[in-house]
């Protein structure tokens, strides 16, 4: 394979030399010589063809890091603008005729993402057939992380949506510094992997002093050791480099690297991958940074205060949160300039942006804005079927675009569904009747409070009965307070389900979230009793279902009817709580 000669085909780059207008022609013409070169070898050694790689640059831009020391939270660039000059460079190389899309040297993840966004929107607007991708990053220093700060494996989470044929790391360093990435990333990549490191480390001239057999000698360890499929060079090495590589390979036959299997569980990225299983034990979402659920929150943003927002995202950081929690869900401000703003302030801040993030907002444009934002693997909340299948099909495909996971609600269009009778009236199939342990649970979510309830309650309760075990065991729990896995039981959620895994979305049910709704109870009306009750039965039903999904709950939404009444708020959230709790440290 030989790569075109156009790192920095994007009028974005060419903006330094005035050339905008000619990119597209700058990478068809690169494209249309290449492949004429590849074409011309193949003929003399029909038996070893030749392929062209259209390489994609970072640009000179970054999405995720600040030009300027002063404002963290400025960029001299959009997403938008990235997305538009790679979707450019993309046309020019497939009209020239590549075999394969390479998104090459990546030091900002989020720069990657979205040239990988550009390529997936090309391929639909134009209805040109899909080529592979090849996707190689940059990890800078021996700390392990690229520019922008993510983890090997943080940065394949982030990008492993693309379904790429290759993945890989360049540039940067030599062959014995990349050894350790090397394996991380071989022990994670579900798809082929490659390195193509440079002549050694530049020299105080910027050259680089490795001979042909020097490199050769270097990167033979990434073969012994089955790390790699493919190999290749970067800055520094020479036709004679990658002669001498190829007879190395050539004698020696190792084998190649094999590919781990498919992984069936949700895993998220910030600067640091994480994995949604049973290792992970609870999953703690921080959600103060919420201006619909933290009084506090919502004073700082609408003071313009984000800076003392970013504290309460660093407090629960430092509390334990798995997840942050971002919604900037409110009247009186402009809901998608605070989530970029926050977000875009939120990022450089290593001790919360190693996180992954919950971008949420009732709102597909606030939420879409945050995503632009975010070079992880994000949460998404939310979407639903309210508006039609055509726009809930739209709306996924661009979450799925993006990478993130999804939360759906459990809306359809004739409306929310509130009771387990709404859940259940168009179902594919009635649930089995609850086990009497399940029952006991149930009682404790079901029950109307008198109007005159004292404020001082026992300092010690009784212990709470623990939840019966997974009747699923193919699938670990996420939490029962921020997230737990499940599968689905109303028309509402059924229904998702089988658009979202269906041919026409392939959304991956390992990274479903459904949400079928913690309506509030013990208001003193008698048809708010049994709301409790009605997403424990959902629950279950969904674990027994729909195979893969998780379920978001919002158990604090039980005790809405209790506002003003902080004492008993408390107590009743703790009460709630610990069934939950407890199941989850049996897990450990």
């Amino acid at each position: 394979m030989v790569e075109t000669n156009t790192f920095s085909g994007t009028t974005i780059a060419q903006a330094d030399y005035k050339m905008e207008h000619i990119v597209y022609e700058l990478n068809k013409v690169a494209a249309e010589l290449a492949v004429d070169a590849a074409k011309e070898v193949t003929q003399l050694e029909p038996h070893k063809p030749r392929m062209v790689c259209g390489a994609i640059g970072p640009t000179n831009r970054t999405l995720s890091i600040s030009p300027s020391v002063e404002d963290p939270g400025f960029r001299n660039c959009t997403w938008d603008e990235v997305v538009t000059a790679y979707k450019e460079q993309v046309a020019g190389l497939i009209d020239g005729g590549v075999h394969i899309i390479l998104v090459e040297t990546i030091f900002d993840t989020l720069n990657a993402k979205a040239a990988l966004f550009a390529i997936d929107e090309y391929y639909e607007e134009s209805g040109c057939p899909r080529l592979p991708v090849i996707i190689s990053g940059t990890i800078v220093d021996m700390s392990g992380r690229t520019l922008s700060g993510q983890t090997t494996e943080a940065f394949y989470v982030s990008v492993q949506h693309s379904k790429p044929l290759c993945i890989g790391l360049n540039c940067a360093l030599g062959a014995p510094q990349m050894l350790p990435f090397m394996q991380a990333l071989a022990g994670v990549a579900e798809c082929f992997v490659h390195s193509y490191p440079n002549a050694g480390l530049p020299n105080a001239m910027g050259g680089y002093d490795d001979t042909p057999q020097m490199f050769s000698d270097a990167v033979r360890q990434f073969a012994e050791l089955g790390l790699v499929n493919m190999l290749g060079g970067c800055c520094g090495t020479t036709p004679e480099h990658i002669a001498s590589l190829a007879q190395m390979l050539d004698r020696e036959k190792f084998k190649p690297h094999v590919r781990n299997p498919l992984c069936d569980k949700m895993r998220l990225s910030g600067l640091e991958a994480i994995t949604v299983d049973a290792n992970l034990g609870y999953v703690n979402i921080g959600e103060r940074c919420n201006i619909a659920g933290s009084a506090k929150f919502k004073k700082l943003i609408l003071d313009g205060k984000y800076d003392k927002g970013l504290e309460i995202a660093l407090a629960q950081a430092e509390s334990g949160a798995t997840v942050i929690d971002v919604n900037m869900d409110e009247g009186l401000l402009d809901g998608e300039y605070a989530m970029k703003k926050f977000l875009n302030m939120l990022i450089p801040e290593p001790d919360v942006s190693k996180l992954p993030i919950c971008v949420d907002s009732s709102k597909f444009h606030i939420g879409v804005a945050g995503l632009k934002c975010c070079q992880g693997k994000c949460i998404f909340n939310s979407i639903s079927l309210k508006e039609g299948e055509a726009a809930f099909i739209k709306n996924a495909k661009i979450v799925k675009r993006f990478g993130a996971a999804v939360v759906v609600m459990a809306f359809d269009e004739v409306g929310q569904a509130a009771t387990y009778e709404d859940k259940c009236r168009i179902c594919k199939r009635a649930p089995p009747m609850p086990s009497p342990l399940l029952s006991l649970l149930l009682s404790l979510f079901s029950f109307s409070l008198p109007l005159s309830l004292p404020l001082s309650l026992p300092p010690s309760l009784p212990p709470s009965p623990s939840l019966p075990p997974s009747p699923s065991p193919r699938c670990a729990p996420l939490s029962c307070l921020g997230l737990a896995q499940s599968h689905v039981i109303s028309r509402h959620l059924r229904r998702a389900y089988d658009i979202l895994v269906g041919p026409e979305v392939e959304f991956p049910p390992h990274d479903i979230i459904f949400d079928p709704n913690i309506l509030t109870i013990a208001t003193g009306l008698e048809e708010h009793n049994n709301y409790g009750k009605d997403f424990i039965l959902a629950t279950k039903y969904i674990k027994e279902n729909l195979p893969g999904a998780h379920i978001s709950g919002g158990v604090s939404n039980l005790s809405f009817g209790f506002r003003g009444l902080t004492a008993l708020e408390a107590e009743y959230g703790f009460i709630v709580s610990q069934p939950a709790l407890e199941r989850a440290r049996s897990q450990l």
